[in-house]
């Protein structure tokens, strides 16, 4: 019951989200300069984290970065409402305000699996259910290119990974 209602809430709150960010949102800050820097060194398995500042959704997940999509080569493979979807790199660097580029510090072995994931529903209640939310859905393509690594639940999580990740590329 508490799921259902939970589900309901969300599926309400994500489309008054976007409608407040679109009022009176100014153009997204990241340029033409921003998307060559990461075209330069990004390849396939990097981790992208990003920030629209105008977003509702900021003030429920933790830290600064609140969304996660692996560059997959040519394009992102993402979760966002409603199902999973890919989009250009320079599209995806466009329309958002802050960017991060991260690559795990270990060897992977990577292979296209973006298939396994491509029209999935999104994961609105945030449960092992074969839906998808972002960075759930980067911690399991990282794995299956043979990255394991421990429960990471946050875009910021990656960030606070050093250990793990890279910085490559960042831009607030």
């Amino acid at each position: 019951m508490m799921s259902k209602l939970r589900l309901y809430i969300l599926r309400l709150f994500i489309p008054i989200s976007k409608l407040i960010s679109h009022l009176g949102k100014p153009e997204p800050r990241r340029t033409y300069g921003d998307y060559a820097a990461i075209a330069e060194i990004i390849r396939p398995g990097d981790v992208l984290l990003s920030r629209e500042d105008w977003r509702l959704s900021n003030l429920l997940i933790p830290g600064f970065w609140s969304h996660a999509a692996i560059y997959i080569g040519d394009n992102v493979l993402e979760a966002v409402p409603p199902r999973v979807r890919t989009q250009a790199l320079a599209e995806w660097v466009l329309s958002v305000d802050s960017v991060a580029v991260l690559r795990p510090t270990l060897p992977i072995e990577f292979g296209d699996y973006s298939n396994l994931y491509m029209g999935a529903d999104y994961d609105w209640i945030f449960a092992d259910d074969g839906a998808w939310f972002c960075s759930e859905l980067v911690r399991d393509y990282l794995s299956r290119c043979g990255l394991v690594m421990s429960k990471l639940k946050t875009p910021q999580d990656f960030f606070n990974k050093r250990d793990e990740f890279k910085l490559l590329y960042e831009a607030r």
